[in-house]
């Protein structure tokens, strides 16, 4: 017992001896850019919201400027919220690449899309552009349509009997489905009840995420148990659907649909099963994930705001005619309503703005580098802040005020701040505003996301007169989710 224990202290000093020489080997490299003193071993984690660490990076560029060391434990991140440095990091994209200093993508989430880099990403990324485009992805509007008007109908249903609905959690089974049915070709009736073991994994892992961004990668607490209960489910749930739909294509070849799924069984450099899993596995994620969390957002939002409620009600009832009841529940008909939703398309992106779901982007040098100025060894971090460009009073009038008319073809520059009031729209997009992110690595399915949030919403507020009973605040995961948004409905009169 006593050389155990011998054995266990001289391995923890060991590794505490070699965290604090890796300490300070990067305190020498980092001494020239600003950031708050970090303490060994927890480096600033004492100066971390656990659960949004993006709103400390905020408060620091306030302190410490666009560019600023933060200290995660014995090694540092550069978090860069300056437009010009976070478009030269992804534009070298021979240095730079995705990839996550803590060991979440093999060990929580796989070799998912969004976790990856090189050519490996290249190859994936470029398989799958062609399933995102316009033609394929305006295919699914009657499903998105259709778990609209379900999704309203089971709001309804839950006030009849007095129940407040936790909306994001709610919106996560519709936005599921839709997704599903984009990837296999078939949805599960998830915003029902059913697979209840996905939204379980997707839950779980946001929690996980959050515990290892602050270090707690070992601490036993149930939800550990539950996700890797939930995460077996899942995977095997994936392969399972990959290998019945593989047997179908090889007794019927000609049944080939435009889903993702068939396009990755049947394409002439066939991936593995597990790597299909994977594919399947980060656009699920990444498909559902950031739609139903801006969704939630959204319904937040409007439900504090009655000029912007009564703005976006008088737009939908001249877009959506008729007077909606419990057997007949209204919603877009037509592709080309969709593009009168002005109003609507404003709100989303001034949602995106201040409660943008992919709020930063971690990138890894692959070699060494420059940077403003300052010489950077191979494996130094830089995180892209863009949630906090987006909330800069450098770059928007007024950022924290929930405005849609900044989005508006009337609205002046976008209520930019003076020193950018000169930018163009495209260059709006590429400098001070990317809830999609930019370059290579932007969403590759922005538009399938802009179609399911206008329709989902649109549907929504035609129908229901929705209350909002909770501040909420924010909880970061793998994207950014509003922690609970409880609301009540009733039908609109």
């Amino acid at each position: 017992m006593w050389n155990v224990a011998t054995s266990g202290v001289a391995i923890a000093s060991a590794w505490a001896i070699h965290q604090f020489f890796k300490f300070v080997s990067w305190k020498s490299v980092m001494r020239k850019i600003p950031g708050p003193p970090p303490f060994f071993p927890i480096g600033n984690i004492h100066q971390m919201d656990p659960e949004n660490s993006f709103d400390d990076y905020v408060k620091l560029s306030f302190v410490y400027g666009e560019m600023f060391v933060f200290w995660f434990f014995s090694r540092p991140i550069i978090v860069i919220s300056d437009p010009a440095l976070i478009r030269e990091v992804i534009q070298n994209k021979d240095v730079w690449h995705r990839k996550f200093f803590f060991e979440v993508d093999d060990e929580v989430i796989g070799k998912v899309l969004f976790a990856i880099d090189g050519p490996s990403w290249k190859e994936r990324r470029t398989r799958l552009n062609s399933s995102f485009r316009s033609q394929n992805v305006n295919s699914l509007f009657p499903t998105i349509r259709e778990r609209a008007v379900k999704a309203t109908s089971i709001l309804i249903e839950n006030s009849k009997k007095g129940k407040q609905t936790e909306i994001d959690n709610f919106m996560v089974g519709a936005t599921m489905d839709i997704i599903f049915q984009f990837l296999v070709g078939k949805t599960f009736d998830i915003i029902s009840g059913k697979k209840d073991f996905l939204k379980d994994y997707m839950n779980a892992v946001s929690i996980e995420v959050m515990l290892r961004n602050v270090g707690l990668k070992y601490l036993p607490i149930p939800s550990r148990i539950k996700f890797f209960t939930s995460s077996m489910k899942t995977h095997s749930f994936l392969k399972k659907v990959i290998r019945d739909r593989a047997k179908e294509l090889q007794d019927e070849p000609t049944s080939v649909s435009d889903s993702i799924l068939d396009m990755l069984l049947t394409h002439p450099s066939r991936l593995s099963d597990q790597e299909i899993a994977d594919d399947l596995l980060g656009l699920m994620i990444a498909g559902h994930d950031t739609t139903s969390h801006t969704m939630a957002w959204a319904v937040y939002e409007v439900g504090r705001k009655k000029d912007v409620l009564a703005k976006l009600k008088e737009e939908v009832d001249a877009v959506i005619p008729g007077i909606p009841s419990v057997d007949n529940i209204l919603s877009i008909d037509s592709l080309d309503q969709i593009n009168k939703l002005t109003y609507l398309t404003a709100v989303i992106k001034e949602t995106l703005r201040i409660w943008p779901p992919a709020g930063s982007s971690p990138l890894t040098a692959t070699q060494d580098t420059t940077l403003a100025g300052h010489s950077l060894p191979k494996d130094t971090v830089v995180m892209c802040a863009t949630y906090t460009i987006q909330r800069s009073p450098m770059h928007w009038k007024n950022p924290l005020t929930f405005n849609p008319d900044r989005f508006l073809e009337t609205s002046s520059n976008y209520q930019l701040a003076d020193a950018v009031s000169n930018f163009g729209e495209q260059s709006v997009k590429e400098q001070v505003y990317m809830p999609f992110l930019i370059g290579r690595h932007a969403c590759i399915g922005q538009h399938l996301a802009m179609l399911e949030l206008k329709v989902m919403l649109a549907t929504l507020f035609k129908n229901l007169d929705i209350t909002v009973h909770n501040e909420v605040k924010p909880l970061l995961g793998i994207t950014l989710k509003p922690k609970e948004v409880l609301v009540s409905v009733k039908l609109r009169e």
